[in-house]
């Protein structure tokens, strides 16, 4: 099996790719993303969340209605900040992070 890693994942979830607001580099700001620091356990966990809200849309035949702007590993654990207009698509990522907390316990 293949070690999974964020090129995996995206590759096979290109919705999931994070999205870089645009910023004006006159006003000082800048936008860096995490790398995805996270354990095989951790990964898997992000596949199982991917691939649920992915088989929501497809069993409703509606297109991925999820805009990604990070994910990262906090305290060890999976944290995602994402917007969509689905409630069940919060539920789920809301699952999937205290999930990666059990993992540590």
């Amino acid at each position: 099996m293949a070690k999974l890693s964020r090129e995996v994942l995206i590759k096979r979830f290109p919705w999931a790719a994070e999205v870089v607001p645009e910023v004006n580099e006159s006003e000082g700001y800048f936008y860096d993303l995490d790398p995805w620091d996270f354990s095989q356990e951790q990964f898997k966990l992000l596949e199982q969340m991917f691939e649920e809200i992915d088989n929501w849309f497809k069993q409703r035949d509606l297109p991925v209605d999820v805009v990604v702007y990070r994910v990262a590993n906090v305290l060890d654990s999976i944290h995602v900040e994402l917007f969509s207009n689905v409630s069940e698509v919060h539920t789920i990522v809301k699952k999937y992070k205290q999930f990666s907390r059990d993992l540590i316990e």
